[in-house]
């Protein structure tokens, strides 16, 4: 999965002023999921499920007031 986040300047309350690059990201998701029907005459599915995230590589820089 590739993921693209632009850049975004936003003002605290505090009015000081915050500054994010933007960023990109790969990340990799691997998952299973287990169904086991129940009875015949009950509709619902019992499942479980699991799943694994991993992130290769995703930087993103902030700046307050113009200060690293």
């Amino acid at each position: 999965m590739f993921l693209k986040q632009g850049a975004k300047e936003v003002v605290l309350p505090t009015e000081e002023k915050l500054k994010f690059s933007g960023a990109n990201s790969h990340r990799v998701q691997l998952g299973a999921r287990f169904n086991y029907l129940m009875s015949k005459h009950i509709d619902p599915l019992a499942f479980a499920g699991a799943a694994l995230e991993h992130e290769f590589d995703g930087q993103v820089k902030a700046v307050v007031d113009n200060v690293m």
